[in-house]
């Protein structure tokens, strides 16, 4: 087996042995073997991952999370499982997929995201480019609530951030925030953005 293991603050990319396509988020480790089983392909993430699965009908194509796991023979779909995350999703781009989140199975239909909090689920349209545009480099907000921004932006700037979550609990962003700039720009929009203020010492 080979594990890849993204360092905070950065993105990877790769080709696993079927030729399915993967980018993984920073903070994110996939495991996965040198060669695929002639009966089945199987990797398993702790973090975020957009993957584009190679067609094999004759393999179907699983990821295990830590409580998720899902099965396609041929798709494109992002998932985030990090563990310290409340909230697991799966948002499909193309294809299908099936989810087995411990009670039960769910199927996907492109433009669907899947939501799962440990004990119940929910399913509805999404804006696909909204839960993809991080594997190319930007961040596309739609009134988008500021404490999952900060979890992004944590986690690619590799910082903490401290706040009180009742104050910007409401609080929402629109607009696209390009990684690649530098982070006292990011936290400027953002404010802008939010109607919010901030502070930052060191790291936090």
């Amino acid at each position: 087996m080979n594990r890849l293991i993204v360092p905070f603050g950065e993105l990877s990319s790769l080709e696993l042995p079927d030729g399915s396509k993967v980018c993984l988020e920073s903070g994110s480790e996939l495991e996965f073997p040198t060669k695929f089983a002639a009966n089945g392909r199987a990797v398993t993430l702790s973090g975020e991952m957009y993957i584009e699965v190679a067609r094999d009908p004759s393999r179907q194509f699983v990821v295990n999370t830590h409580n998720l796991k899902v099965q396609v023979l041929g798709t494109m779909f992002n998932i985030s499982s990090y563990a310290s995350d409340d909230v697991n999703s799966v948002v499909l781009a193309e294809g299908s997929v099936s989810i087995d989140y411990g009670n039960g199975t769910q199927r996907l239909s492109p433009g669907q995201i899947f939501e799962w909090n440990g004990q119940d689920y929910t399913v509805k349209r999404a804006d696909v480019s909204q839960y993809t545009s991080w594997k190319d480099g930007y961040i596309l907000a739609n009134k988008t609530p500021v404490t999952e921004i900060l979890e992004k932006i944590s986690r690619y700037y590799n910082v903490e951030f401290e706040y009180d979550r009742l104050r910007i609990i409401n609080k929402t962003c629109t607009g696209r925030l390009i990684l690649t700039d530098d982070l006292a720009n990011i936290m400027q929009v953002i404010s802008d953005l939010s109607g919010t203020t901030y502070q930052q010492d060191d790291q936090t």
